[in-house]
């Protein structure tokens, strides 16, 4: 795993459109993107969009024929991982097919009418995820996060 770099966009667009994930607003936040890579090849990556001291976890995407080996694992446990670093109090996403995984990591669903209203300015919420995505959150330092 190593962070994201511009030369990398044309990788990780193109595996969020082999896993049916929104582009919008992500090259923006490319500086807090890490990817997994096999032999040079991306093969995952995974976002974060970082607002104040909340942030947006987005656009996990795996190679379709890898999906199921860890990897997608390796790149939420490393981005929760920075954002205890960055001391984010609280980690938010929005996901149409993988509320249970995600709350493996101990993410939790959560009213959208409760979402910060900086995250609402967000190309996710503006229309990238659709109308009916669950809305969910960790609070980091809490203990259901397993270090």
């Amino acid at each position: 795993m190593r962070p994201a770099t511009n030369r990398d966009w044309h990788s990780i667009g193109l595996l969020l459109y082999e896993n049916k994930l929104p582009q919008e607003g992500a090259r923006e936040h490319l500086a807090h993107f890490v990817v997994a890579t096999t032999d040079g090849v991306i093969v995952g990556c995974a976002g974060a969009e970082l607002y104040g001291d909340i942030a947006l976890l987005r656009s996990v995407a795996i190679v379709p024929l890898l999906h199921g080996k860890g990897i997608g694992k390796m790149l939420v446990n490393r981005l929760i991982q920075e954002a205890k670093e960055r001391k984010i109090a609280k980690i938010y996403l929005l996901t149409i097919s993988a509320q249970e995984y995600f709350e493996h990591f101990g993410f939790q669903p959560e009213l959208i009418d409760k979402a910060p209203q900086s995250l609402k300015a967000s190309a996710e919420f503006q229309g990238a995820c659709p109308a009916g995505a669950t809305f969910m959150s960790l609070t980091l330092g809490s203990s259901r996060y397993p270090l």
